[in-house]
């Protein structure tokens, strides 16, 4: 218990030391020889679970930069991709054991005080709960195929939950029971559709163009501590903007602060480039990530500005790519 209270302090601490901001970037499409938009969808192989819908939904409502991504088609005539696919599996195996507990209603041991009982329970009765657990799998294999039916993307999706139920009242298994793992296969359980619509959503992510999204630490605290009381107010203020995700006030703030500092601060200016990288607006993003790392002396902070610099130079390019991929023929 004390191992597990030590690191989730440690957790806690460590998430409230680094402040982050999510970063919303375009991602292309992993087809990257063919602008797919045309398809048609065909019935998956062995689909009990909805996987063929749950594609069909995600192909339908596929909406990047205020454009429908796709338009499916009801026959082959031309198409620029054909989708298809099976399901390889879908399947809840059990398992059971026994998870020790405390029963506090029942006490094996008081305690004595001039050889009369007390009320005080020096040790409760120890129990075991039997527990059932389930693991819930999905896989599904999809193809993209073009009209002559030659591969353009071709990819298996795992999906895993699972469930632990522990009940007092649950009949006690045998030891035998306890070693004996049971499969359901060809399951429809809810979670196991939950599992095929999460797949769904995956893999038409990776066949068309597509938001990421990425936690980001930002700067907090100034490393010179000689500001003024209201330099150093403003940019807690500005702080607790960007902890709330709210980007474009708090990039109108720093631009003032910005100026008022004279671009002395490579907290500000890093924090303003983030602001800018969230609009993709890489080209001003990379102008004030350059300006901060020329004026910032610590090392562990050039290190978070230079991973900057390199991703907005990933994301620049990705966002090019995906807005191509975009555009019809």
């Amino acid at each position: 218990m004390k191992i597990y209270f030590i690191l989730f302090l440690t957790l806690f601490l460590l998430g409230c030391s680094n402040k982050t901001v999510t970063i919303k970037s375009l991602q292309p499409s992993q087809i990257s020889n063919i602008r797919v938009h045309d398809v048609i969808l065909e019935k998956f192989i062995n689909d009990n679970i909805n996987q063929t819908n749950y594609i069909e939904e995600q192909i339908v409502n596929k909406i990047v930069e205020n454009k429908r991504v796709f338009t499916l088609k009801p026959t082959y005539k031309n198409v620029d991709a054909i989708i298809t696919g099976e399901v390889l599996d879908s399947s809840i195996h059990f398992s059971y054991y026994y998870e020790d507990d405390v029963d506090y209603t029942r006490c094996v041991e008081f305690e004595y005080k001039d050889k009369k009982r007390s009320d005080k329970c020096l040790r409760y009765k120890k129990i075991k709960i039997p527990c059932e657990r389930k693991d819930y799998y999905v896989q599904t294999k999809i193809d993209v195929l073009d009209y002559n039916e030659i591969a353009l993307f071709s990819k298996i999706y795992k999906g895993h939950k699972q469930n632990i139920d522990c009940n007092y009242n649950r009949r006690f298994f045998t030891e035998y029971f306890l070693h004996v793992n049971r499969v359901k296969n060809n399951s429809t359980d809810p979670v196991n559709l939950e599992i095929a619509k999460d797949i769904a959503s995956k893999a038409i992510n990776d066949i068309s163009p597509h938001y990421s999204y990425t936690k980001v630490k930002f700067f907090s605290n100034f490393d010179n501590k000689n500001y003024p009381d209201t330099m150093i107010k403003s940019f807690e203020n500005i702080v607790e903007l960007l902890e709330k995700n709210l980007t474009n006030i708090a990039q109108e703030k720093l631009i003032i602060l910005n100026e008022q500092l004279n671009s002395s601060s490579y907290e500000v200016l890093y924090n303003l480039a983030l602001t800018y990288e969230n609009q993709s607006l890489f080209t001003k993003a990379r102008k004030y990530y350059f300006e901060a790392k020329d004026i910032c002396t610590n090392n562990e902070d050039l290190v978070l500005i230079d991973n900057a610099i390199e991703r907005i130079s990933v994301n620049s390019y990705n966002n090019s790519k995906a807005k191509s991929q975009l555009i019809k023929k």
